[in-house]
């Protein structure tokens, strides 16, 4: 199928949905799926989201957490966040989200592999739009976002039910160099070492209560999540390198110096007034958890 054809199949997955719950949310995923060919590499990152949201559902059927109501809000509303931006991909690009443009930019792009596409998405979703999912959910139940919470503790269950579904769905998307790597390591994500689950959805939280603690200061809020945006829209581009140039610092390296003046550095900081009385969060999930 050629890439038109794919979006407009793509679109009409997306149009006239509602998305009002968790099962809303995986038949449209589903949709989304059946809509993609192999060679997209947008279908992998989506088979991830998939794959965890489906679990997820099992468990609020099996009423295995706190919180299920404002769980399965979280769940809807981080998910519409992921099916606007593929629509505002496909028909007002300009208003697309930066923290999505690499994954849609260069879903054919051969050289990169499905792995990538993958991890490129998660990034994208979590160090971009969880922050807002986190604040909005909360505020349809009439909650804020605090730790020490039932919402909170729900949060982070989801690590581990998106640590084990993330080996299944990186095992059976490895392919190529990246692919071969992982199986040698006989985990497909630690290839992805720089990565860690837990740090980037952490600090998604914390950017969810600054965000929620700027409600009366929409600019300032604009302000704080067009820097997420940028920065996640950065660390998409490095982790869509293609394979080859994967392990090569000098490729790393000619890539940040190019984009660093329109995007800003990695770790780059909002500006001084809007980090006042901001706590220091450790940025996008790269690095080691301590």
């Amino acid at each position: 199928m050629a890439p038109a054809s794919c979006d407009q199949a793509l679109l009409a997955a997306l149009t006239d949905r509602r998305i009002e719950t968790i099962v809303d949310v995986i038949a449209t995923m589903q949709a989304i799926d059946r809509a993609l060919p192999d060679e997209d590499g947008l279908k992998w990152f989506n088979l991830l989201y998939l794959m965890v949201t489906e679990e997820i559902s099992l468990d609020i059927d099996r009423h295995e957490w706190v919180d299920e109501r404002w769980l399965e809000r979280l769940d809807v509303v981080f998910a519409r966040l992921y099916f606007d931006a593929i629509e505002l991909w496909l028909v007002d690009r300009d208003r697309c989200p930066r923290a999505w443009e690499p994954l849609f930019d260069r879903r054919y792009h051969a050289g990169i592999a499905r792995v990538q596409f993958g991890m490129a998405g998660m990034n994208a979703h979590i160090n971009r739009d969880l922050a807002v999912a986190v604040q909005q959910a909360c505020e349809d139940r009439g909650l804020s976002p605090k730790r020490g919470t039932a919402q909170k503790a729900d949060f982070d269950r989801v690590n581990k039910v998106l640590e084990e579904v993330e080996i299944r769905a990186m095992r059976r998307m490895a392919t190529g160099l990246i692919g071969q790597l992982a199986e040698g390591l006989g985990r497909a994500g630690e290839v992805f070492a720089m990565w860690n689950v837990r740090t980037a959805r952490d600090a998604a939280w914390t950017n969810g209560e600054v965000l929620w603690s700027m409600r009366s200061l929409p600019e300032l809020g604009a302000q704080y999540l067009s820097v997420l945006d940028r920065m996640a829209g950065l660390a998409g581009r490095g982790l869509l390198l293609p394979t080859e140039l994967w392990f090569s610092a000098d490729a790393l390296r000619s890539m940040l110096d190019r984009e660093t003046p329109a995007a800003g550095p990695l770790r780059e900081a909002p500006s001084e007034t809007t980090l006042a009385a901001v706590p220091s969060v450790p940025p996008f999930g790269f690095g080691d958890a301590s």
